[in-house]
């Protein structure tokens, strides 16, 4: 006699031990089919685009050892889906609503105490506290760098390392346990300020507010993308250590990009 085929649907956009003793139990009652819900339908139906696309999560699931097949279903389930897959039984948790007859739908209740909803927002309260420890952490930073005895003589064109710090919203940040980016030095405004912008290794494509650029450093040529936006005012007691200079050209590429900002053409 010919092993039951059982299907389970479920998104599976956070893997918990809910779905896992799920699968197990549903393993007892013949091979066990994930019916698994594609990205678009999650986004359509749940607001939002999954943490993992839908062949990572596919792959997580076929490793799971009380899995045998893996394949795609919409939202919702009918008699035409199990009947497609040669499905014998649906097992659902209770909050089931898929359109299947009673006879081939079998309600397990859920575990209690998880949910794919609470991890992700406990995960985000755990992210937002880690973000707001950064604010301590670069307060004692600044204090340190406000007391610094380092002296730098700097001059246009030039990059350096630069404590940035931990910024506002979509402010450009610093990284590392002093908070420094590269910074271009686009005018010097005094022997202790200059107008600077960030550098980011991740290129972006340039237009008004990007541009890419190549300099020389001890290690070869380093490729970053200027950061336009963020140009702002620095203080030389933020600078760590200088990093390379920008050639002539693409200097006055930059500033011209500079100037339509302030002053559009």
């Amino acid at each position: 006699m010919s092993k039951k085929r059982v299907m389970v649907d479920m998104s599976a956009t956070i893997i918990h031990h809910g779905h896992i003793r799920l699968l197990k139990r549903a393993s007892q009652y013949g091979s066990v089919v994930v019916g698994l819900t594609s990205d678009e339908e999650i986004l359509s139906k749940k607001g939002y685009v999954p943490e993992l696309e839908f062949e990572h999560r596919k792959e997580v699931l076929d490793a799971i050892v009380y899995v045998d097949e893996v394949v795609k279903t919409p939202w919702l389930l009918t008699d035409e889906i199990l009947e497609k897959y040669s499905i014998d039984l649906l097992i659902h948790g209770e909050d089931n609503a898929n359109y299947i007859q009673k006879e081939k739908l079998l309600i397990f209740p859920r575990t209690k105490g998880v949910a794919s909803s609470e991890i992700r927002r406990r995960a985000c309260e755990i992210y937002k506290q880690k973000e707001d420890n950064k604010f301590d952490i670069w307060n004692e930073v600044k204090k340190e760098t406000d007391n610094t005895k380092m002296k730098f003589w700097f001059k246009q064109r030039e990059i350096f390392w630069v404590r940035v710090g931990q910024n506002i919203g979509s402010e450009e940040f610093g990284k590392g346990d002093q908070f420094q980016r590269p910074v271009l030095i686009v005018r010097v405004l005094n022997q202790n300020l200059f107008l600077g912008v960030p550098l980011t290794s991740k290129l972006k494509e340039n237009n008004d507010y990007f541009q890419t650029i190549s300099f020389n450093t001890k290690k070869g040529i380093s490729k970053n993308s200027a950061m336009i936006l963020q140009v702002k005012t620095f203080d030389k007691k933020r600078l760590m250590g200088k990093i390379g200079m920008l050639n002539k050209n693409d200097f006055n590429l930059l500033l011209e990009k500079i100037r339509n900002l302030f002053i559009p053409s």
